[in-house]
This record gives structure tokens, C-alpha cells and sequence, in this order.
């Protein structure tokens, strides 16, 4: 593979890795902290489906990133000379 094309792939791979290390890490806002207030829940309502987004959602999101531009990485070896 051509010089400039491989470091256009591995600087991809780095972009989307960094956004995952970001996922993985940042504590998650809630409805509440947005400045906007919450909405009136009713009587059967679970405050845990009324958050904008989950903890666990977006730090798992964050994993799968990672070992999405790893698995690249491995399958990718060969063409870009690398390791």
C-alpha cells in the first residue's frame, strides 16, 4: 500500500480510537445538568429510561471503538506494514 494512503488509514484508526478513549472515560450528562427541567413523570414511569443517555450504553460504546480499530489494526497489518 502507497505511503500516503496507509497514514490516511492509521490516522482514522487514531481519530476513531481517541473518540472511543472519550466514551470510555467521560462521565455522562443527564437530563437534569442540561439546564433543562425534567419532565413530569408518571405514576408507573422509570427515572432510569428517562435519562438522555446511559452510563453503561456509552462507556460500552466506547469499548466497542476500541476493539473495533484493534481487530483494523490486526486484519490491516500486512497492507500498511506496520508492527
Amino acid at each position: 500500500m502507497p505511503v500516503i494512503p496507509a497514514m490516511a488509514a492509521l490516522f482514522a484508526l487514531f481519530v476513531i480510537a481517541l473518540i472511543g478513549l472519550d466514551m470510555l472515560v467521560r462521565a455522562p450528562k443527564r437530563r437534569e445538568e442540561g439546564g433543562v427541567r425534567p419532565a413530569v413523570q408518571t405514576a408507573n414511569a422509570d427515572p432510569v429510561n428517562l435519562r438522555r443517555r446511559r452510563p453503561l450504553t456509552q462507556r460500552l460504546s466506547g469499548a466497542v471503538l476500541i476493539v473495533a480499530v484493534l481487530v483494523l489494526l490486526i486484519v490491516l497489518r500486512p497492507a500498511l506494514g506496520i508492527f
